[in-house]
């Protein structure tokens, strides 16, 4: 367990897995419940593929149990600071590279964040939305980031899956669409079923390979 300030100055608190230069920061979906421990299994696959990896719970958030919990009060609008503020942290442990990775409100903050700081290597977007709560991205922005990202989404979640081919049609020199056969949501596809996890598990393999 690994403490850290997001980028407001709330303590946060997360995990650290593997090793290596290249970094990846993966963020959590936002409904009730939802945790760093969506992206366990995906956090150890990448650690010990090479990678030095940071789960995080965003503020407010607790993992089951209500273990390891970060301060403050779970707020939405608060996260593209925490975002920020764990690519800060991942740095700090030696992270040459940084990939920021995320579900649905995690994938959010995450191309937010990869708009905001351009040391940000590239973007893992899993059923995130183009405008939801504070977020809203445009052509021209997406268009304008000139860093690769991967956009993945179960083709029977059908608002996420719009706004996955929506990031591709507005930029389809720097992203690349993955359509996975699923009506689950982010990390559930990963945790919740085991071939279309595999597609999601491998896609972002090939995707970070490509890109180290």
């Amino acid at each position: 367990m690994v403490h850290f300030a997001s980028r407001d100055g709330t303590m946060l608190t997360g995990r650290l897995f593997g090793s290596g230069e290249t970094g990846v920061v993966l963020s959590h979906m936002g409904r009730g419940g939802d945790n760093q421990a969506d992206w366990q299994s995906e956090a150890e696959h990448l650690g010990n593929g090479g990678y030095l990896v940071l789960t995080y719970n965003r503020q407010g958030i607790c993992n089951p149990g209500q273990l390891e919990c970060s301060e403050g009060r779970a707020d939405p609008e608060t996260s593209l600071q925490d975002a920020l503020g764990a690519f800060d942290y991942i740095v700090e442990r030696g992270a040459v590279r940084v990939f920021a990775a995320g579900a649905s409100l995690g994938a959010m903050a995450s191309l937010k964040a990869a708009e905001l700081d351009p040391s940000i290597a590239g973007v893992i977007w899993l059923a995130g939305e183009t405008a939801g709560g504070s977020y809203l991205f445009s052509e021209q922005d997406v268009a304008a980031l000139d860093r690769p990202i991967l956009a993945m989404a179960g083709d029977m979640d059908i608002s996420a899956l719009s706004a996955a081919q929506r990031l591709a049609r507005w930029a389809p020199a720097t992203v690349q669409l993955v359509v996975i056969h699923s009506a689950l949501h982010g990390t559930d596809i990963i945790e919740m079923e085991a071939a279309p996890g595999d597609q999601a598990v491998m896609a972002i393999d090939q995707f970070l390979a490509a890109n180290r």
